[in-house]
């Protein structure tokens, strides 16, 4: 996950980063891999794959909207090592 501000302006980023923690990967059994805040392990639930997408996309949409409320820019990406999927 990259997070960055729209402008210099822009005064959300550290608000955006947290609620991201905090709203999206807490409820995913969170651990931090980095001390920077850009790799993240989540484990998400499922009983079947449709299922895991639909969460996943998700996820990814409430990211992008926390980020977007917070006058921030987000490019994120997860990837599923079992499988080798990939979703942005």
């Amino acid at each position: 996950m990259t997070l960055a501000r729209f402008s210099k302006l822009s005064r959300g980023l550290t608000r955006a980063h947290r609620l991201i923690e905090k709203t999206c990967f807490e409820r995913y059994a969170m651990q931090r891999l980095d001390a920077d805040g850009t790799d993240y392990e989540l484990r998400v639930p499922h009983r079947s794959r449709e299922v895991l997408e639909e969460a996943i996309y998700a996820l990814l949409d409430d990211m992008y909207r926390v980020a977007d409320a917070n006058q921030c820019v987000l490019e994120a990406s997860i990837h599923e090592p079992a499988s080798g999927a990939y979703w942005s």
